[in-house]
């Protein structure tokens, strides 16, 4: 398994961020490539509210997200073992039907000065200096305002507003933070006219989506791109070291089998 684990040649920001939560999940996941039964059904929710996005911002009369959306989780869902629940599948078509019919109006509040769309999942495969493998990702979308800035932006989907001590997390935010210094790299865009934001589309208030702005300065984001460098070092090393993720409280579905007691 590892061997085959060797033969990729990148690493995702969820590759990254699972290795610096759970060195233990990480070699489960990635490297021993053990899988196990998780809430599938809010995984693939948040593909098809992605794809949905993205090719309906900018697009707003020409597309129809919701037909998108229904697509997506057909094709997905007809993979399942067991069929979904139909009046979960009901509920979760109504807070897409609820983010779609009030995003554009939530980004033009959000820039008033009105923008428009530069880049719509915007892939990365990009050289990391001194290491073997290169960071990859898709940044979900690219703005430019009239102003003159460029806005990254990422779609959380999320059950509610996310709490002061995840803003603040840097396994959160480094996501961005990455994502604003390869674009810099990869366009040759200056680094201090590029925001990053997270856009929180929630299920308790599915009509408000949340802009979490980050804060990016040439500083952070070198720090960040400091941290990827020195983990992916370390990814290479068998070293395992206490885990995170339990004492954050979060769901880990290695957790009390027999892969981690």
């Amino acid at each position: 398994m590892e061997e085959e684990e060797n033969k990729i040649d990148y690493v995702s920001y969820t590759q990254y961020r699972t290795y610096g939560e759970c060195s233990r999940r990480y070699r489960l996941r990635y490297k021993e490539r053990i899988k196990l039964e998780e809430d599938v059904i809010y995984l693939d929710f948040g593909d098809a509210i992605h794809l949905g996005m993205e090719n309906f911002v900018g697009k707003e009369n020409e597309v129809d997200p919701l037909k998108i959306y229904d697509d997506r989780i057909k094709l997905l869902t007809d993979e399942y073992n067991n069929p979904p629940d139909e009046e979960e599948l009901l509920d979760l078509r109504g807070l897409a039907s609820d983010y779609y019919e009030v995003i554009h109006e939530f980004l033009l509040e959000t820039f008033p000065s009105g923008f428009e769309v530069i880049h719509r999942e915007l892939e990365l495969m990009e050289e990391v200096e001194g290491r073997e493998k290169k960071f990859t990702g898709f940044i979900d979308l690219i703005i430019k305002t009239k102003a003159g800035r460029y806005v990254i932006i990422d779609w959380k989907t999320s059950k509610k507003d996310w709490h002061p001590k995840k803003r603040e997390d840097p396994e959160v935010y480094n996501q961005l933070l990455l994502y604003k210094y390869f674009f810099n790299k990869k366009c040759d865009i200056p680094l201090d006219i590029i925001d990053t934001y997270f856009v929180l589309l929630r299920k308790d208030k599915p009509r408000e989506p949340t802009a979490v702005k980050i804060e990016s300065s040439e500083s952070a984001v070198n720090k960040a791109y400091k941290s990827l460098h020195h983990r992916m070092g370390m990814m290479k090393t068998n070293l395992e070291f206490l885990s995170k993720w339990k004492n954050r409280g979060c769901f880990c579905p290695y957790s009390g089998t027999e892969y981690c007691g």
